[in-house]
């Protein structure tokens, strides 16, 4: 049976040193559209559940990619293999 939108979870991840670098790269980028700082990573790092069994069924996870191309296309496979309608 196809999952509807609300029943989705897709998760971005990414190593720490990663997202300890992309932070660190754009603090104080004026034309960056989030204000998150490392610390905010980590103070949400510390508070992060991962996805029970249940919720594992409905679990797209998106690892590193390079491009936003690339992370968009594992999404869509990703919708593809849950029959997202």
């Amino acid at each position: 049976m196809p999952l509807s939108p609300e029943e989705l979870l897709i998760e971005r991840t990414a190593s720490e040193a990663v997202v300890k670098e992309r932070l660190r790269a754009r603090e104080g980028a004026p034309d960056e559209g989030s204000d998150a700082q490392v610390e905010d990573y980590e103070m949400l790092q510390a508070r992060y559940q991962a996805p029970d069994a249940r919720e594992e069924a409905c679990h797209i996870r998106i690892g590193e990619r390079p491009t936003l191309e690339e992370a968009a296309t594992e999404a869509l496979e990703g919708l593809i293999r849950l029959q997202v309608a």
